[in-house]
């Protein structure tokens, strides 16, 4: 018989009996099929960057390394504010020009005491010493060019 196997039958000893394991263990949960455990595992790590990505983007105020510089320039003999003025603090890419009220604000300066200068073209350059903490704004004092 060409094609044809014979296989043992359900009561012959020669068979080995079926892992009962194997079958679900009940009906109303059944194991679930590898697809679907595929698609758990990605909603896991999906998730799992989800909290990690927003807890990175949470600020933390213990790390405030940086502080802010706000400050005014005025001509020492007209004592009108001077626009156009560039001030910055030095050691650091940090700076920003006065506005038309001789206004400037830096922002992103690192905690520390640091050296300020302002110069314009046709004054003399100006230096002013400010100690800058974390989270916090320094006031500068007028700073006079002549």
């Amino acid at each position: 018989m060409r094609g044809w196997t014979i296989s043992p039958g359900p009561d012959d000893p020669a068979m080995p009996a079926r892992p009962e394991a194997a079958q679900p263990v009940s009906k109303k949960f059944p194991l679930p099929t590898p697809l679907e455990g595929f698609r758990m595992a990605v909603v896991r790590r999906l998730v799992l960057a989800l909290v990690v990505g927003l807890m990175w983007a949470i600020p933390v105020s213990a790390q405030d390394v940086t502080g802010i510089v706000r400050g005014r320039v005025i001509d020492a003999g007209t004592n009108q504010p001077l626009p156009d003025v560039q001030v910055e603090v030095e050691g650091t890419r940090r700076r920003a020009f006065t506005g038309s009220d001789g206004g400037f604000i830096i922002v992103g300066v690192p905690v520390g005491t640091h050296r300020v200068r302002a110069a314009r073209i046709g004054h003399a350059p100006t230096e002013q010493i400010i100690t800058v903490t974390g989270g916090s704004t320094v006031a500068q004092s007028p700073c006079r060019t002549s």
